[in-house]
């Protein structure tokens, strides 16, 4: 199945929120499908923010 071998690939990257977010989506019942903009955006923001790229220890916002 082209989802595992995805999110996988993702586990192998470090991308765990993101694989985590697909396996959540895929395990959901069935909604109104998002965009291929939404999506994206709900994955890399969900990486993001489990990542702690807002704000490093040194104060400053990672670009």
């Amino acid at each position: 199945m082209i989802l595992e071998e995805t999110i996988q690939k993702l586990v192998e990257m470090k991308l765990n929120a993101m694989a985590a977010m697909l396996r959540e989506r895929a395990a959901a019942p069935a909604t109104e499908p998002l965009s291929t903009d939404e999506m994206i955006g709900l994955l890399v923001d969900r990486e993001w923010m489990a990542s702690g790229w807002r704000v490093r220890t040194s104060g400053s916002i990672a670009c």
